[in-house]
């Protein structure tokens, strides 16, 4: 069976959910080192978690990971990038395009209609805003300040950079494919194609394989996803099949344990929905303690028995744990910048911090019995967390809606436990509790609990 390989640069559950929602088996990986029950899967996607590091490292580790997954069958290959451009975006092409052979283009259709990401001219619109005047301008990591894909991706790359816009994908299959053609032969080895609509990636991807051309997939997921289902990938008897019950906070029979690692406006007011509904509570770290070295275990301490607590109550039946939800905002470049630290390494200690934290919390059986799922903000959270907790991959199953992901744990102890991972901008002011209300149906309805697998 020839596999598809997506290499990742966070740990992400969109584009897994995508192709399971098209009835292919997908797994995600933490790790290239340790695969788990690989042969049973036809999408195996790997991140490299290398979304903000220096080039050659990130370069590094997509070469790393696209040998292991051509180890384990993988035939077809995705740069599966963040659909708001975050990283390294055109190194870690150049990367796999080294390793895979020059023979093979990059083409680049980052549109998800359904979450309001759309490419027009070259540049990208996010909910109907220029990329670079959204929240991505403004991350902490890796800000994004061009919203023509082209011309960002062509200062990373060293490979030339062309484009075809909306024009020729409205045009039909012909044109689109004579404009692909024209673009190979001007010497282009990444083109960026326009979309607005699932309809036009379908387009793009079945223009490409009638072209029978060697393409390598960069996107967010809906390219990858219509070029799987093209290539004969999944089947219609594994379509996830949805409830038609709907769930509330008060028919929980288990736990739901929400960690948001995100500082966007959006994680704040979504978070500040759900504390209000009853059920729900709140246990706030401080991202200060969290940050000095003196504190810290102190904080990780506090913040445990605090959850412990919360969880021990029977009217929370939801506990948030948070670093940035209740507290003022911090400007990590200058923390950074007054403590002589690494760029970027605020975040990962406060994300490290949580991710201990939950570590602990799951440690004590009783407590990890009792849940029904975990809800986890943010690419770098969800990592982390799921490798503290000893996990060693996700099986995709569902949306709950568009970049807000269900999946369930594989390997380690808490293998088969349900899980939502979601993006610090993904969704609306309803979002949190849509996910845990999704949670608590998953286990009214029978779901895998902690301790079973599947």
């Amino acid at each position: 069976m020839d596999k598809l390989g997506v290499i990742t640069d966070d740990l992400t559950m969109t584009s897994g959910v995508m192709l399971a929602q098209s009835g292919i088996r997908a797994v995600s990986y933490l790790s290239a080192a340790r695969m788990p029950r690989s042969e049973s899967y036809e999408a195996l996607i790997i991140s490299t978690n290398s979304r903000n590091l220096p080039p050659r490292q990130a370069q590094q580790r997509v070469r790393d990971t696209y040998r292991a997954l051509a180890s384990h069958g993988a035939v077809h290959f995705t740069k599966r990038i963040d659909t708001t451009y975050r990283g390294g975006i055109g190194v870690e092409i150049d990367a796999l395009l080294d390793e895979i052979g020059d023979d093979h283009t990059a083409i680049v259709a980052n549109t998800l209609s359904a979450s309001k990401r759309i490419t027009v001219g070259g540049y990208a619109l996010i909910d109907g805003q220029a990329l670079s005047e959204t929240d991505a301008a403004r991350d902490v990591l890796s800000p994004v300040r061009e919203s023509h894909i082209p011309t960002l991706l062509a200062s990373q790359s060293t490979r030339q950079v062309g484009e075809i816009h909306l024009g020729c994908v409205l045009a039909g299959r012909s044109e689109l494919q004579r404009a692909i053609d024209r673009q190979s032969h001007a010497g282009s080895r990444i083109i960026v194609i326009d979309a607005i609509t699932t309809a036009h990636v379908r387009a793009i991807a079945q223009a490409v394989t009638d072209m029978d051309l060697a393409v390598v997939c960069v996107d967010s997921g809906a390219l990858t996803q219509q070029m799987a289902i093209c290539r004969g990938l999944g089947s219609a008897d594994r379509l996830p099949v949805r409830s038609p019950r709907l769930a509330s906070i008060a028919d929980a029979r288990h736990r739901v344990l929400v960690v948001a690692g995100s500082a966007t406006e959006l994680t704040r007011q979504q978070i500040g929905k759900l504390a209000k509904e009853k059920g729900v509570q709140i246990v706030s770290i401080s991202p200060q303690e969290l940050l000095d070295d003196e504190m810290r275990a102190t904080a990780i301490r506090g913040g445990v028995r605090k959850i412990r607590d919360a969880l021990a109550r029977s009217a929370a039946q939801v506990v948030v744990v948070e670093t940035a939800v209740s507290s003022m905002r911090i400007d990590l470049s200058s923390i950074e910048t007054a403590r002589k630290m690494t760029r970027g390494s605020s975040s990962a200690r406060l994300t490290s911090g949580l991710a201990s934290i939950v570590r602990e919390v799951l440690s004590d059986q009783r407590i990890a019995d009792d849940l029904c799922g975990i809800s986890m903000t943010g690419g770098d959270t969800l990592f982390a967390v799921l490798k503290a907790i000893g996990a060693e991959g996700i099986r995709f199953i569902d949306s709950v809606q568009p970049q807000a992901n269900l999946g369930a744990i594989v390997g380690g102890p808490h293998d088969g436990l349900r899980i939502v991972g979601k993006g610090g901008m993904v969704g609306d002011d309803e979002t949190a509790k849509r996910i845990v209300t999704r949670l608590i149906l998953e286990d009214v309805c029978g779901g895998i609990r902690v301790g079973a697998s599947k």
